[in-house]
């Protein structure tokens, strides 16, 4: 079983508790997270990947789980080819020869950008950037992807084509934690839904029992 307890975390900055929680996430799918500016969703995801510690309480995963992944954001990508940018995390895990390369062509098929492998990352159109981004993570196989906003710049089109990789993934036997302000959204893609009222509050349910608790009025307050 894959999941993570947030076990009584809090985290500030300059003097501000940004987030004081005790949160559960249990199980493979798409697990969402909605919530109003400022109430430390991004942070959340920060303490989840390990990329910061909490000042008090402590992240617990599941025994023998991977290390979670937070999809990188389009401005981090390296100034050369799509292709490199996806070797790059591979090779910081040490998968080399044939089996890098297998793996390239598999992410970068499943977000359809094997055409434009040879092309530099930063070239790309912004739909183009957050599908390789994308194809970065999903290239070192994690048990856990982490998503902040990650259709907030794009049109429809490109929104509905990510939407599409994630219900793959859902597929794949992972787990998925992805933060959205789009009820829409959230509605198309969630199994459970973790609604923060506040640094302090949170409750989780699935997602039928939360669309069924919460109208689009009582949310409009929040998200």
């Amino acid at each position: 079983m894959i999941g993570f307890h947030a076990k009584n975390i809090r985290k500030s900055f300059g003097g501000r508790i940004v987030l004081d929680l005790d949160l559960h996430f249990s199980g493979t799918g798409i697990h969402i997270i909605l919530g109003s500016n400022g109430c430390g969703k991004s942070t959340l995801l920060k303490l989840l990947a390990g990329l910061i510690q909490p000042d008090k309480g402590k992240i617990v995963p599941q025994p023998g789980q991977g290390a979670p992944v937070l999809v990188p954001k389009p401005d981090g990508l390296f100034n050369s080819s799509v292709y490199k940018n996806v070797a790059y995390g591979l090779k910081i895990h040490k998968i080399s020869g044939m089996a890098r390369s297998e793996r390239i062509d598999d992410v970068l098929q499943a977000v359809s950008l094997t055409h434009l492998q040879k092309s530099n990352a930063l070239t790309l159109s912004s739909g183009e950037k957050q599908r390789l981004c994308m194809a970065m993570a999903l290239a070192v196989q994690p048990d856990v992807i982490l998503l902040d906003e990650p259709t907030s710049s794009l049109d429809p089109h490109n929104a509905a084509q990510l939407e599409q990789i994630i219900l793959q993934m859902r597929q794949g036997e992972m787990m998925v934690i992805l933060v959205t302000h789009n009820i829409s959204q959230a509605k198309r893609l969630a199994d459970t839904v973790t609604f923060m009222n506040s640094d302090t509050q949170a409750a989780q349910y699935s997602s039928e029992a939360f669309f069924k608790t919460f109208d689009r009025d009582g949310l409009d307050g929040y998200i």
